[in-house]
């Protein structure tokens, strides 16, 4: 445990005021992926300018035929409001139940065991999706704990990053 919030603490440090959208993105899937023992993490970002969030980055194994899932998808509608979602609340969440077929699978083949929303003055600017552990073991209280924090952290530096990035290739046109 006390690896765990090193690691994360090392993170949030580094990445305090980090401008840098690729750079800042691998450093909180690494992080993720390392600090929680996760097999994968993947961050999905909204794409300009459908809004898609849809694999930017990930750490670990490659995600299985992509993660994307419209911006009026049962998850993303549900990330905006709720914490961390477990795999196993996918049956209880009631607005979870909405999925489709295909967005269980996507979640299925990909082996996604958490759902964390990186959210920013209530705009959901990421959702970061870690897969099983290596030891097999589930997550606990603590390290879910640990992944808001690090998630309530680095949104504002994302949602930065993001508009950063886009006045960039606005001024490059």
């Amino acid at each position: 445990r006390y690896d765990h919030i090193q690691i994360l603490k090392r993170f949030t440090e580094k990445t305090k005021d980090d401008l840098n959208l690729e750079g800042l993105s691998g450093a909180l899937v690494n992080a993720a992926a390392a600090a929680m023992d996760s097999r994968g993490a993947y961050l999905l970002l909204p794409e300009t300018p459908t809004g898609e969030y849809t694999t930017f980055i990930y750490a670990g194994q490659q995600p299985v035929n992509g993660l994307t899932f419209a911006v009026n998808s049962a998850l993303v509608t549900t990330m905006q409001q709720q914490g961390i979602i477990d795999s196993t609340d996918m049956e209880t969440i009631p607005s979870l139940l909405a999925l489709t077929a295909y967005e269980q699978n996507i979640i299925r083949l990909n082996s996604i065991e958490l759902m964390v929303p990186l959210r920013n003055e209530g705009e959901l600017v990421g959702i970061l999706f870690l897969t099983d552990k290596h030891s097999g073991e589930l997550y606990t209280h603590e390290e879910r704990r640990l992944l808001m924090k690090a998630a309530s952290d680095v949104a504002a530096n994302m949602r930065n990053a993001t508009r950063f990035e886009s006045l960039k290739q606005g001024h490059n046109k």
